[in-house]
């Protein structure tokens, strides 16, 4: 879009909901990415946003320092109980004419009951039906009835891989030419290499006291694969462990109890399972990511997978699980694990992690610069942008 086609710049409403807390998930993260890029658009009168969401989250729009968003539209529990109720029980009836005009993004799975607004929705994985064991199952009930309506009648439909672009296609029985794909980048001012000295004091204030450690990341749940990474750095060999911490970072989650089991047995092994004693920002990352040795990323599913990028982005090298789109996102920079859930593989591949000389080499530093380098949120906003509108944005 040229300075003379700004006077048509498209207008767009983001549902907010998953970006609108002090602690945003996964989805949260790839969802904020996306708008920051959008707000960074919203500067130069390319487009114009408003975030829609539930009036008790707005005021946290104000934090996210999205200074060129237009507005801010709550949604009434009204609205929103009425949107539940027609996908849930597939009534024939839509909420065009209540909802404000505009081409509707929305960044999480989930979809308003629109026919005619233009509209893009984000579906990042099939976990759902791949992993159902591995998914809360309150989310298995409701995307059974929510994403049947989102591949009907969505103008669009985004992705964040290209496998997840296929399993979409392939169990919905789809054109895979609807579905567009729009990775997740990395901030490269908030993750990026940090001093010792830097890195030690924010990992101190998270009550770490160790500078010789294997980092894993990711929500304490089933997929994330924690309880198996855990077993096979306690059968390290004793004078492995006895130098070296596991370094755990993500939230509690669900049926976290097999978890909770590793890390006690592991303890009482005296190998050394660290958990931050507060909430890590995402600018405190960083402090994480470039003191550990590397990066233990072995989940047994992912729609795509974070964690690697924001390793990279930090020079830090990564072993990770070889299934789903785990080798989209960790390229061929990382060691792979081909069965995440064999605890003596996961042994034997951090051992060669530890021994091989991995750490930080010219040679990995620029395979990982040049691997980062295919992310770029604003390459990934145009392309939602012109899913969404036909609005054709240099990035």
């Amino acid at each position: 879009m040229t300075s003379q086609d700004r006077s048509v710049a498209p207008k767009l409403i983001v549902d907010a909901t998953v970006i609108l807390s002090t602690r945003p998930s996964g989805i949260g993260h790839y969802a904020l990415g996306i708008v920051k890029a959008f707000d960074a658009l919203a500067s130069r009168g390319l487009l114009s946003y408003s975030l829609l969401a539930a009036k008790s989250a707005l005021p946290y729009a104000d934090a996210l320092g999205l200074h060129n968003r237009d507005r801010c539209i709550a949604l009434h529990p009204l609205k929103k109980n009425l949107s539940r109720q027609i996908l849930k029980r597939a009534l024939p009836v839509a909420m065009d004419r209540i909802m404000p005009a505009g081409a509707y993004y929305f960044p999480a799975f989930n979809m308003l009951p629109l026919r005619q607004r233009p509209s893009a929705v984000v579906i990042h994985d099939m976990a759902h039906v791949d992993t159902q064991s591995c998914v809360a199952q309150g989310n298995v009930a409701q995307l059974a009835y929510t994403l049947p309506f989102a591949i009907t009648h969505a103008h669009s439909i985004v992705t964040v891989s290209t496998f997840s672009k296929n399993r979409i296609a392939q169990y919905f029985g789809i054109d895979p030419a609807r579905i567009v794909i729009a990775p997740p980048a990395v901030d490269r001012q908030c993750y990026r290499p940090m001093s010792l000295e830097d890195s030690r004091r924010i990992r101190e204030s998270c009550g770490v006291h160790t500078d010789d450690f294997v980092l894993s990341v990711g929500n304490l749940e089933p997929r994330k694969n924690h309880a198996n990474v855990i077993r096979a750095f306690a059968a390290l060999p004793v004078e492995v462990t006895r130098k070296l911490s596991l370094v755990i970072i993500g939230a509690d989650g669900w049926q976290s109890d097999d978890i909770q089991v590793a890390i006690a047995r592991a303890t009482a092994k005296g190998v050394r399972i660290l958990r931050p004693t507060r909430f890590v920002a995402d600018n405190e990352m960083a402090a994480f990511y470039s003191a550990a040795r590397f990066l233990a990323f072995l989940p047994l599913y992912e729609g795509f997978g974070m964690p690697p990028l924001e390793a990279y982005a930090c020079g830090t090298p990564v072993l990770a699980s070889r299934v789903a789109s785990v080798p989209e996102a960790a390229g061929e920079c990382a060691v792979y694990v081909d069965d995440p859930l064999c605890q003596s593989e996961i042994r034997e591949r951090m051992l060669d992690m530890l021994t091989l000389g991995q750490s930080r080499s010219p040679a990995l530093a620029h395979q990982m610069t040049r691997h980062l380098s295919r992310f770029c949120w604003q390459r990934s906003a145009a392309v939602t942008i012109n899913a969404l509108t036909g609005t054709m944005i240099e990035a």
